[in-house]
């Protein structure tokens, strides 16, 4: 079984993860698996044709410093 990292939580955020699990009975770890699961299990909509502007969104991954300090 894989693991799975979420970066960028803010302290406010993963407390209230913790809260709604602990008020469900349940770890963060399952709480947030039964969370995802039912979008993991969804179908996708149908593929579209790649546009020009789609490639845009690539831009800042040419940029060092925000793909060093997303790996750091």
């Amino acid at each position: 079984m894989s693991d799975v990292l979420i970066r960028g939580l803010s302290d406010d955020e993963l407390a209230r993860i913790d809260t709604e699990a602990t008020r469900l009975g349940l770890t963060r770890n399952e709480y947030l698996r039964r969370w995802f699961t039912p979008d993991a299990l969804r179908p996708l909509p149908p593929a579209r044709p790649v546009a020009g502007g789609d490639f845009a969104k690539f831009a800042p991954l040419a940029d060092r410093g925000l793909m060093r300090d997303a790996w750091s």
